[in-house]
């Protein structure tokens, strides 16, 4: 059987590059800057290696 899983839960953490792409970026958001704030697409890893990136939306700085 192979060691394919999903990665721990995108939602709040911090977005990181290696593991993630940025589909859109959210200003109605209450969440900080560069902020995960919904995983669209679940990402895969096996073993240390990414099959797939996990797609989501980040939250941005409030337009002023």
């Amino acid at each position: 059987m192979l060691n394919v899983k999903p990665p721990k839960k995108q939602e709040k953490l911090p977005f990181d590059g290696k593991y993630m792409v940025a589909l859109a970026r959210d200003t109605e958001t209450d969440y900080p800057a560069n902020t995960v704030t919904q995983e669209v697409v679940k990402g895969y890893l096996w073993g240390d290696r990414i099959l797939r990136e996990a797609q989501v939306i980040v939250a941005a700085s409030k337009a002023s």
